[in-house]
């Protein structure tokens, strides 16, 4: 199979409307920008998306962004895989893997009897067919028959040579999953997936062992899926604003080491392990709708607190291009925690607060608004670097 043409883009940047015809992607766009990451193949041309701030550089590339949608939405709880939007049956294709994996390519084991002279003798069969020599007292047989067990290939690991070759082709190589494997070309017309489907599941009758029949189901799955291919094939995700997040939260508790107070930024030292962010939801009841008797929730990204210095830690994940105007939400989050909200008042020196967004270049920080003389809000922008935090992460 050729290796399609490669054309990059970015997820938030100006739609080129060339490209938005060719590959039909106009529900893929938002305001008149490209808002996906993920790849779409068309024609022996796959335009691939990348996230913000991410600069493409090879195929290895899209194996690291397609590995981290995979985790960060197994990862969290907000989407799961539904928030991948895909043709490609990638579930079935890596339950094949991962049976080829542990088991290597099905095979049917023949128990088979042959003349020799080594080996596990079958007597009763060498009793009926062997010659019979009486040399002095003794009564020889000649030759034993051996008891063997052979393996054969079969339908079904041709089917998996098959789908795991071709997997790896569409999907795999991308995504970091399977790999090829030797083929000395195959005995079956696997381009019938019709006729293909049909022996599949009268194969699927014979076999009662659940790794089996779930092989079998896979790539009854993975050929339906190629008998309706379309001229095109794509993987990608319109809320990877979800994904950073839970990136964010790795790297956080991975790396963070401390904040320093001088400089005011956040010192970093990979595999340190210090904290644990974690998401957190508080419910209080809100000040203007107290006779309504609504409540009122606070979702932070990511919230660490230290007991024993009374300092909380509260970041926001923020998928931005590029940060523009105020974040009331963050600001809100102090004043709520300054204020006794959850019956536990927390001095604004000991909350340290920022906002978390994708950067090309090395970590920096910057202020957000600064209050101190006023109120106490301080609020600052941490700029990570998008590839080190997918890294990280995967």
């Amino acid at each position: 199979m050729q290796k399609p043409q490669i054309i990059n883009i970015m997820d938030g940047e100006i739609a080129d409307s060339q490209l938005v015809r060719e590959f039909e992607i106009s529900e893929l766009c938002r305001d008149g920008r490209y808002a996906f990451v993920g790849f779409i193949n068309k024609k022996n041309r796959m335009l691939i998306s990348v996230p913000k701030h991410f600069n493409y550089t090879d195929d290895s590339d899209i194996k690291l962004i397609i590995r981290c949608i995979l985790k960060s939405f197994r990862d969290t709880d907000k989407g799961s895989t539904q928030m991948i939007d895909c043709n490609i049956p990638y579930r079935a294709y890596t339950l094949i893997c991962d049976y080829y994996n542990r088991y290597g390519l099905f095979k049917n084991n023949v128990r088979v009897s042959k003349s020799g002279y080594s080996g596990n003798i079958d007597w009763n069969r060498t009793v009926r067919k062997s010659q019979k020599i009486i040399s002095g007292k003794n009564l020889i047989f000649l030759p034993f028959e051996i008891r063997k067990n052979e393996q054969y290939n079969t339908f079904l690991g041709e089917c998996m040579k098959y789908t795991i070759n071709d997997g790896y082709e569409q999907f795999g190589r991308y995504a970091g999953i399977g790999e090829k494997i030797d083929s000395d070309g195959y005995h079956f017309n696997f381009k019938n997936t019709q006729a293909v489907i049909k022996k599949l599941k009268e194969e699927e009758e014979k076999y009662f062992k659940d790794s089996e029949i779930q092989l079998i189901r896979a790539m009854i799955s993975y050929f339906r899926w190629q008998g309706s291919i379309t001229e095109s094939s794509y993987f990608l995700t319109q809320a990877f604003a979800l994904s950073w997040e839970a990136m964010v939260q790795n790297y956080l508790n991975n790396n963070l080491l401390r904040y320093d107070n001088y400089s005011k930024n956040m010192i970093f030292e990979r595999g340190c392990k210090k904290f644990n962010f974690h998401k957190r939801r508080d419910s209080t009841e809100s000040v203007i709708n107290q006779k309504k008797n609504h409540d009122f929730t606070v979702e932070y990204d990511h919230f660490f607190e230290q007991q024993e210095e009374g300092k909380v830690w509260i970041f926001d994940s923020k998928y931005y291009q590029r940060m523009s105007e105020l974040n009331y939400k963050q600001v809100a989050y102090s004043y709520f925690l300054m204020n006794d909200i959850y019956g536990k008042r927390v001095l604004p020196e000991k909350i340290i607060n920022g906002l978390v967004m994708p950067y090309e270049g090395e970590y920096y920080s910057r202020v957000h608004i600064d209050r101190r003389d006023i109120d106490g809000i301080y609020i600052q922008e941490h700029y990570l670097n998008i590839r080190d935090v997918m890294r990280s992460y995967i």
